[in-house]
C-alpha cells in the first residue's frame, strides 16, 4: 500500500511538474525570438490572414484566432491590447487608461481592427521563409513558429509585458525604436560609444545609469518610477499628470485623505489632453502651512520601485518548442537573437529568390534549345504534335512529360516569336549574391 502511495506521488509531482512546464511554454512567457506570447502571434498572424487590408469586425479575428490556433478562451482582451500597443489598427471604442477610472473597450462586435503596416513591415515581409508548426487545432492547419521581426515586439510597445507561470513571473520594459537601434549597432560593433537606453514612460526613471545597464545585459534590475505633478501655488492644487506603475490616483486620495479630511479630488483628464488629476485643500484654515505638508507628503507617495525580470522562452534553432528553455536574459542577448534569426530568415529569402531565377534561366534554356529545333519538324506537314513532342524530347535528352507542359503552355506559333533573353535574370542574381556577401550592412541600411 505504501509503495501504490509513493508511486502515485510520483505520477502526481511529474505530471504537475510537466503541466506547469507546458503552461509557461505555450501560454504564459513570450518567446525570445520575436517577444511574442502564443496567444498574441496568433492574434497577429489571424489578422495577417483575414483582416492586412481591411477592417474587420474584431469578433472575426478573435473567432478566426479561437478555430484555427487558440482553442483555449476567447482573445479579444489581447486583440485590445494590440490595438493599445499600436500592432494592430483599430477603430471603435478600445478603451481608456487615463485619469482615475480607466473605461474598458466595447463589446467585439461593435470594434473593428486590422493588422497594422507597421506590424507588417516589421515582421510579415518573410513570413513564408519561416518554420510552421501543426496547430493545437488540427495537423491541417500551420501556424509560424515565430514571426521573422527585426525587433522583438514585447521591447517596442508602449506599456511593459508581464506574465505570470508556474514558479515564474516576468516583467518586460519597453523602449523607444529608435534607442534599441542604438543599441544594437553598438553590439554589433557599428557604433563606438555605447549608449544606456531607458525605458519607455511618463515617469522619471531615478535610478543612475548602472541599474540601467544591468537590466540591459542580465535582464534583471529594480528600477525607481516617480510620478509627475505640477503646483498651482495660488490655487493650492497639485495637478497629477501620471503614476507609477501599480499605482493608483485612488488610492493616494485615501492615504492622503486619512490626515487631510478636507482633500478633494478632481479628474479634468481627456484624450486630447492626457491625465490631468487634481488634488486640492477644499475651505480648510491655515491652507497654506497645509498645502506645503501635503506636497511632502505627496512627493513620497507617487514613488515607487518596479522589479524587472526578463523571463524568456529561449529559443534554440532546433524549431522544436519541447527544446527550449525558460530563463532570464539580458535586452542585449534579444536584442541580438532577433537580428540574427531574421538575418538568417534573410539569407533563407535571397537563396530561394536566386534559385527562382536560376530555375528561370534553366526553363529558357530549354525553350530556346525547342525553338531552334521546332524548323525542321514543321517541313514535314505529316507530322503529328504528338510525335513532334516525342521526337524532341528524344532528340535533346529531355523528359517528355517537360515538353508536353511547353507546348501546352505554348503554342508553336508563339515558341517560334518568343524573345529568350536571360540578361536580365543573371544580372538580378549577381545582385543577389551582392547582397548575401554583404548582408550585414544591407540589412542594417535597408532593413532596419
Amino acid at each position: 500500500m505504501g509503495e501504490t502511495n509513493i508511486d502515485m506521488y510520483d505520477f502526481i509531482t511529474s505530471s504537475y511538474k510537466e503541466y506547469g512546464h507546458q503552461v509557461n511554454k505555450n501560454r504564459m512567457m513570450t518567446l525570445s525570438i520575436d517577444g511574442l506570447k502564443p496567444v498574441e502571434r496568433r492574434v497577429l498572424f489571424s489578422a495577417f490572414s483575414i483582416a492586412k487590408d481591411k477592417m474587420v469586425k474584431s469578433v472575426q479575428i478573435d473567432g478566426y484566432c479561437l478555430g484555427h490556433f487558440h482553442p483555449h478562451s476567447m482573445c479579444y482582451g489581447t486583440i485590445v491590447q494590440m490595438v493599445k500597443q499600436g500592432f494592430l489598427e483599430g477603430q471603435g471604442q478600445f478603451g481608456s487608461n487615463i485619469g482615475t477610472d480607466p473605461t474598458g473597450p466595447a463589446a467585439s462586435r461593435y470594434t473593428e481592427c486590422k493588422l497594422s503596416k507597421f506590424t507588417e513591415n516589421l515582421a510579415f515581409n518573410l513570413i513564408k521563409y519561416v518554420p510552421f508548426i501543426d496547430s493545437e487545432i488540427s495537423s491541417d492547419i500551420k501556424e509560424p513558429l515565430y514571426l521573422p521581426t527585426k525587433y522583438p515586439f514585447c521591447l517596442i510597445g508602449n506599456t511593459p509585458t508581464g506574465g505570470i507561470g508556474f514558479g515564474y513571473a516576468s516583467l518586460i520594459p519597453c523602449y523607444d525604436i529608435s534607442d534599441l537601434k542604438k543599441r544594437l549597432l553598438w553590439l554589433l560593433k557599428e557604433r563606438k560609444r555605447e549608449p544606456i537606453i531607458k525605458p519607455i514612460t511618463d515617469c522619471d526613471i531615478l535610478n543612475d545609469n548602472k541599474d540601467l545597464q544591468l537590466l540591459l545585459t542580465t535582464g534583471k534590475s529594480s528600477l525607481s518610477y516617480k510620478g509627475k505633478y505640477k503646483i498651482d501655488k495660488v490655487k493650492h492644487q497639485i495637478i497629477c499628470n501620471s503614476l507609477p506603475p501599480k499605482v493608483s490616483y485612488s488610492k493616494i486620495y485615501e492615504k492622503l485623505q486619512k490626515k487631510y479630511k478636507d482633500l478633494a479630488i478632481l479628474d479634468l483628464s481627456c484624450d486630447e489632453y492626457g491625465t490631468q488629476v487634481i488634488y486640492y485643500l477644499d475651505r480648510v484654515r491655515n491652507q497654506q502651512q497645509l498645502f506645503k505638508e501635503l506636497i511632502d507628503d505627496f512627493d513620497k507617495l507617487i514613488v515607487r520601485n518596479v522589479n524587472f525580470e526578463n523571463n524568456q522562452i529561449v529559443y534554440d534553432k532546433s524549431n522544436d518548442i519541447e527544446k527550449m528553455n525558460l530563463k532570464c536574459i539580458g535586452i542585449d542577448e534579444m536584442l541580438l537573437q532577433t537580428f540574427h534569426q531574421y538575418k538568417y530568415i534573410f539569407e533563407k529569402m535571397i537563396d530561394f529568390q536566386i534559385k527562382i531565377r536560376k530555375d528561370k534561366i534553366a526553363n529558357l534554356e530549354i525553350l530556346s534549345k525547342i525553338k531552334r529545333e521546332l524548323p525542321k519538324y514543321l517541313k514535314n506537314n505529316t507530322i503529328k504534335p504528338d510525335e513532334i513532342i516525342k521526337q524532341i524530347a528524344s532528340d535533346l535528352k529531355l523528359d517528355i512529360e517537360l515538353i508536353s507542359k511547353i507546348f501546352n503552355k505554348y503554342t508553336i506559333m508563339k515558341l517560334l516569336k518568343l524573345k529568350i533573353d536571360s540578361d536580365n535574370l543573371k544580372k538580378e542574381i549577381s545582385e543577389l549574391r551582392d547582397i548575401k556577401g554583404n548582408i550585414l550592412q544591407h540589412i542594417i541600411n535597408e532593413e532596419y
